[in-house]
Order: structure tokens, then C-alpha cells, then sequence
């Protein structure tokens, strides 16, 4: 899944949870692959942004959306992190 991109990617299913990441995710965020999948990726939320930004993001990519905004995610030694995000929903062929 595109290793060699700087940029960290994830793949989720509908209800969040982690099926493939990059390895920039794992520099990025200081967790293994094998550490995250199955979960979702609350285990990164830092604490910054309140519920109504999370519903938000997930009511846009819900209804077939893509969502862009900035986000401050937690990494695994408990630093903080800033990123720009894209999360563009996948639709199952017909």
C-alpha cells in the first residue's frame, strides 16, 4: 500500500477500523501495523478537538464526501502531532 510515500495512508473500513496502513504511518505515529489493525483510530485522538469536530468528519465521508481539514493526533510516546488530512471515501462497485 504504497510504502514508499512520505505521506502516511490508512485504509478503513465503514465503521473505522484500520485494515491496511503505510509505513509512513508507523513513523509517523510510532505504532506497528500489527498494533492497529481492527481498531480504530481513536487511539490517536489527542484530546484537542472536541466530539462535534469528529462528527462532523464522519457525517461528510458518511454521506459520500470528502473531508479536508487539520488535525492534532496523538503519537504513541504521548507527543502531539499536527497534519493535514484528506479522507475520501471508497464505494463498493455495483
Amino acid at each position: 500500500m504504497g510504502d514508499s510515500l512520505k505521506v502516511q495512508r490508512q485504509l478503513t473500513d465503514r465503521q473505522g477500523k484500520i485494515l491496511s496502513a503505510n509505513a509512513a504511518f508507523s513513523t509517523l505515529t510510532g505504532y506497528a501495523l500489527e498494533e492497529v489493525l481492527g481498531q480504530t483510530s481513536r487511539f490517536l485522538k489527542s484530546g484537542v478537538h472536541d466530539e462535534a469536530f469528529y462528527r462532523q468528519l464522519w457525517q461528510t465521508v458518511h454521506a459520500g464526501r470528502i473531508w479536508r481539514g487539520e488535525i492534532i493526533n496523538r503519537r504513541k510516546d504521548g507527543t502531539l502531532y499536527q497534519e493535514e488530512m484528506i479522507v475520501t471515501p471508497v464505494r463498493a462497485a455495483n
